[in-house]
């Protein structure tokens, strides 16, 4: 089951508990309280997460967090695109032990790389430095079967896990897109 979301309703609202509310209509139970209660805390501050690729569509998706006010720490496998980022003000990591190390805890991570095996890469490499009660969106529009395995493998480590599919190209990401909120 997934739900429709304008770009900068799960983002803005995360603040005021709607994107909770939304998680909460897929997953019900303890798992829904532990993600309700971590956001729930974040209310009426401003988020602060680490944003790991820096495509067309993360590095945009970067901008339009920043623009909205929210504190957005950019990583990329290529230093050039971290600095390109950098340039435009927005804090940077150069490795993703000093991306984890920047984020206060409970850690959110958005991977914003291609789905299929840039996925599976990423979370291979991420996961072992994040902690029980983080939160990792995986925003590659991936196949649903990988979803599930991928939100399987991280609750029996206690990381939260949240697929947000993304439509609207390069313009929506930068300016708002259509997000299908799963897993």
């Amino acid at each position: 089951m997934f739900t429709w979301y304008n770009f900068t309703t799960p983002i803005i609202k995360t603040n005021k508990g709607i994107f909770l509310k939304s998680v909460g209509l897929l997953k019900k139970g303890k798992k829904r309280s532990i993600i309700f209660n971590i956001l729930q805390k974040k209310r009426g501050k401003k988020m602060k997460l680490g944003l790991i690729g820096l495509g067309k569509m993360g590095f945009n998706l970067a901008l339009n967090l920043h623009d909205h006010h929210h504190e957005v720490v950019c990583f990329n496998r290529t230093p050039s695109k971290t600095k390109e980022i950098e340039k435009l003000g927005l804090q940077c990591a150069y490795s993703l032990e000093e991306l984890i190390a920047s984020l206060s805890k409970p850690r959110i991570i958005w991977i914003m790389v291609p789905a299929g095996e840039a996925v599976d890469e990423m979370l291979n490499k991420t996961t072992p430095l994040l902690e029980k009660g983080d939160i990792i969106i995986d925003g590659g529009n991936s196949n649903y079967h990988d979803t599930l395995r991928h939100y399987q493998d991280l609750e029996a480590k206690g990381i939260n896990f949240v697929d947000i599919g993304t439509s609207g190209g390069t313009s929506g990401a930068r300016y708002g897109a259509c997000m299908m909120i799963g897993a």
